[in-house]
């Protein structure tokens, strides 16, 4: 079973220039949210400037609290960026470490869920002119990393989830372990057994069909893809 940080309270659309700062509650559960996490774990925070302009700028993680079930309703202050502008939208990343690699999920890992996984914030817009009422995000997202064949630097891309508690609006265990076998299958960090060449003959040398049962939308369909 793995473990997510998400917010309990999530940050607001929102946030004025006036350098307050801004209220979260931090959880650390489970993908369905039915069970939390039980050990102490440090939580650290960075912003990520996420526009008017392109940028790569990552703040340095710094900590924010020592996470405990037993406090885990606390609201947490979060300052803001430093020298935010009038305009610029942020994200607020939460992560279990103080390196680059710590708010990234990365699927070659064999270690995958030693330690809960990070997460993003939507864009938070900041504002000269203060807003009357805080709308909270309803939305949050996740980076996940992969290492390709022939590539130099890992593929990173993004998933966005839903905060509600809609099954079908987020990434379960599942889909996170699978992947994460099946690139490890690929990469050859699979101990090769007879029936693992099996699977991997199957799977990235011969050609076959992929038949999807888990439609989990309540709906009848049976999404089918087939590999030329």
């Amino acid at each position: 079973m793995f473990y997510y940080i998400s917010f309990l309270r999530p940050p607001p659309t929102q946030a004025a220039l006036s350098g307050e700062p801004i209220l979260i509650t931090p959880q650390i559960a489970n993908d369905l949210r039915t069970e939390y996490y039980t050990d102490v774990q440090d939580i650290f925070y960075s912003w990520s400037l996420h526009s008017p302009t392109p940028s790569s700028v990552i703040t340095k993680p710094v900590k924010l609290m020592s996470w405990r079930a037993s406090t885990m309703y606390k609201e947490i202050p979060v300052p803001p960026p430093r020298n935010v502008r009038n305009g610029e939208y942020w994200r607020l990343i939460l992560s279990s470490g103080t390196s680059r690699k710590d708010q990234v999920l990365s699927l070659n890992d064999e270690n995958l869920g030693r330690q809960p996984f990070p997460v993003l914030s939507d864009p938070i817009f900041f504002s000269a002119r203060s807003s009357k009422v805080a709308v909270k995000q309803e939305r949050i997202q996740r980076s996940y990393a992969l290492i390709a064949i022939n590539r130099d630097h890992p593929v990173i891309f993004d998933i966005i989830e839903q905060t509600s508690f809609d099954l079908d609006k987020k990434i379960w265990d599942s889909g996170i372990g699978l992947s994460s076998w099946l690139i490890q299958l690929h990469s050859g960090m699979v101990a090769n057994t007879a029936l693992v060449s099996k699977v991997k003959d199957v799977l990235f040398t011969s050609k076959c069909g992929v038949l999807e049962l888990g439609v989990n939308t309540q709906r009848g369909g049976i999404p089918r893809s087939t590999k030329p």
